[in-house]
């Protein structure tokens, strides 16, 4: 008969398990964050185009506003705008969900836009991306996912411009036309490579101070 002390398994072995144990925990892990991440830049992607649709659906009616005025309130009111993106009581703002703050306003078609060197009858949709000045990967992934977004919906945009640094000595900027707008001098995002995504991403992300995407529609 086998000892009483000879049964069961050695401090090796169970050494060993553990060891397994753990390895396929932080693989597990790892897998459940990047599933997760990947399921949050899938949400992101509705959020924004269920914005875009309701700024670019409601956009000739926001014209008749006779002054500059944020139109958020007005597409919460109207139930344009899913509750998820409404935060802290805030009519002004709403958010997606990496917490990028965005804003509507009309600049209508009037004598005081013109003075202000605004352009005349255009409809503007702000995304202030606090969290890309961080830089890293998911940064990085974050602004790409913008740039796509924006380019699916490159037949209703008149252009879009994206700027980081305001007011800075790093201030950077620039600006893609929609279809409908674009010419040979000017850069399009029908023509947008993933190696000019890549630098514009690059670009604002390693810059000072949080980066922001400006889409607007010419009514």
């Amino acid at each position: 008969m086998r000892k009483i002390c000879e049964l069961g398994r050695s401090m090796v072995e169970m050494l060993g398990v553990l060891a397994i144990i753990g390895v396929l925990s932080v693989g597990g892990i790892a897998g459940y964050s990047k599933a997760m991440f990947k399921h949050k830049l899938n949400k992101q992607t509705e959020q924004l185009n269920q914005v875009m649709n309701a700024v670019a659906t409601n956009a000739r009616a926001f014209n008749n506003l006779s002054q500059v005025t944020n139109t958020i309130s007005y597409l919460i009111a109207m139930g344009e705008i899913p509750d998820e993106m409404i935060k802290n009581n805030d009519s002004q703002h709403i958010y997606d969900i990496f917490n990028s703050r965005i804003y509507s306003q009309v600049q209508p078609d009037t004598d005081e836009t013109a003075s202000t060197g605004m352009i005349r009858g255009v409809h503007v949709l702000w995304i202030i991306t606090q969290g890309l000045d961080r830089g890293g990967m998911h940064s990085f992934e974050i602004c790409k996912n913008l740039f796509t977004v924006i380019k699916e919906n490159k037949e209703n945009i008149y252009y879009m411009y994206t700027s980081s640094g305001y007011n800075t000595d790093d201030a950077r900027a620039s600006s893609l036309y929609g279809d409908a707008y674009c010419t040979e001098n000017k850069k399009c995002l029908k023509d947008l490579t993933i190696k000019q995504l890549s630098d514009e991403c690059t670009m604002h992300i390693n810059g000072k101070g949080s980066p922001s995407f400006a889409v607007i529609w010419k009514l």
